[in-house]
């Protein structure tokens, strides 16, 4: 689905024989797409419609990360890290 598709979830399409249907068209609310249905219903008195919500498909629990977002371990930051300058000031002189 593209993003497009996914901003606009609410469809109008049209009822066919042996259950297929055709999508008209997509919009962001529902109240707009009841506004078209009125509009083709007028100009299409024959013909069968319905408003449908076609919500955009959750991500698969299996699927792989994109390789541009996948982490590379060498390229990771290290959680410690010593200086040299760090090491010999440590010590306590007395």
């Amino acid at each position: 689905m593209t993003y497009r598709d996914r901003l606009y979830s609410w469809c109008i399409v049209r009822l066919l024989p042996q259950l297929q249907r055709v999508t008209v068209s997509r919009f962001r609310s529902r109240s707009q797409a009841e506004n078209h249905l009125r509009v083709l219903r007028r100009l299409m008195p024959a013909a069968a419609f319905a408003i449908v919500f076609d919500p955009p498909a959750p991500p698969l629990p299996n699927s792989q990360p994109h390789p541009a977002h996948a982490i590379n371990p060498s390229n990771s930051p290290s959680t410690e890290r010593v200086t040299p300058s760090a090491k010999a000031g440590t010590g306590n002189s007395a």
